[in-house]
């Protein structure tokens, strides 16, 4: 496989996703905490490189990036592109996040929310389940992902197409639409 490294930059970083509306009336007076998915590689159970195109709407902006995600039983690799210049990369071995930015990248997307988004889009739902801190609950149902903190929805996952995802998080106020194309060897 290639070393790709590299994927979702989202918070406050891609454009021009799809936005589905106003968020749902549960979803206006969130006060939740910030979960941190920190699950190993190995529990995604699979290997794969991903080639991703990423559009985000955060708060009121868009953005686009390139992400190069590559994930096997011992790491997490992710980097992050914008118009082909290296941003960000992210490698995550089941106990330590390295971070690395160029001067630019913005600070209010972090590292960890990278990786808990990456594990919440990725890893299969019921090793997402059982690693969830008390009050927060996954359900998903005809595809659709929805992680609720104490019966409000929090982050939602459905797919538009054979490879193409949509992810809004309702409580930090972004949305982004994720094409995907596997590489191959």
């Amino acid at each position: 496989m290639r070393r790709a490294c590299a994927w979702l930059a989202l918070t406050a970083l891609a454009g021009g996703c799809v936005t589905t509306g106003a968020p749902p009336p549960a979803a206006q007076s969130l006060r939740a905490p910030q979960l941190n998915l920190r699950l190993s590689p190995a529990s995604l159970g699979k290997t794969f490189a991903l080639h991703q195109h990423l559009r985000v709407e955060a708060h009121g902006e868009m953005h686009e990036l390139e992400a190069l995600l590559e994930v096997d039983e011992r790491e997490l690799r992710l980097a992050l592109l914008v118009l082909g210049r290296p941003m960000a990369r992210l490698t995550w071995d089941g106990s330590e996040l390295r971070e690395q930015r160029a001067l630019g990248f913005p600070q209010p997307v972090s590292g960890e929310r990278i990786l808990s988004d990456l594990m919440f889009v990725h890893w299969p739902p019921e090793v997402i389940a059982a690693a969830l801190p008390e009050g927060w609950e996954l359900r998903v149902q005809d595809g659709v992902r929805e992680l609720s903190w104490q019966a409000q929805l929090v982050e939602s996952l459905h797919a538009e197409g054979p490879s193409v995802l949509v992810l809004d998080n309702w409580l930090d106020d972004y949305h982004m639409r994720i094409d995907s194309v596997a590489l191959q060897d």
